[in-house]
């Protein structure tokens, strides 16, 4: 975006999101990578189109010189409009790798979060089984502490009733 004259930046940030994308389908963006690219990368995305654009226009309309036999030729015998297609070349290398690099990121990223996501879903598992442990276990404790009232209260109302004698409640 900085590489663009200050006017062309005013007019790209004006364009609207969708207008971006529409503009940025038609230059051969993927329509689904469109989709999740925030304002930024579009705004990103459209200045280099439109350098590439910028630099298309001026390699057609550079006059070409001729040599005395009529030939197309420069100074250093390298065709302007050939140098011209190899730079654009060269951009929309630089381009598809960063978009590939910016592709790879976003799958790192996404691989990332779904570990994290399994992790979690994992330690909250784990807090599930031993929070049932704990709670079975309480109540398996609940169940003795109330099994012994029990007998203890059957003890002592057999004693009460006569049918244990002191001697054996002692013992």
């Amino acid at each position: 975006m900085d590489r663009l004259p200050p006017d062309s930046q005013e007019q790209l940030k004006k364009m609207g999101t969708d207008c971006l994308r529409v503009k940025l389908g038609k230059a051969g963006y993927d329509e689904d990578r469109l989709l999740d690219m925030g304002r930024a990368e579009l705004l990103d995305a459209m200045a280099e189109v439109t350098l590439d654009h910028d630099l298309t226009q001026e390699a057609s309309e550079v006059p070409l010189p001729t040599s005395e036999s009529g030939s197309v030729a420069s100074e250093a015998g390298i065709d302007p409009l050939r140098l011209r297609e190899l730079e654009l070349e060269d951009r929309r290398a630089e381009r598809e790798e960063r978009r590939a690099e910016r592709e790879a990121a976003e799958r790192r990223a996404e691989r990332e979060a779904e570990i994290a996501e399994r992790k979690a879903a994992r330690e909250a598992e784990e807090r599930r089984v031993a929070r049932e442990l704990e709670e079975r276990k309480a109540a398996r404790e609940a169940e003795e502490r109330r099994a012994e009232r029990e007998a203890k209260m059957e003890q002592e109302k057999a004693v009460r009733t006569g049918q244990i004698s002191s001697r054996d409640e002692n013992d």
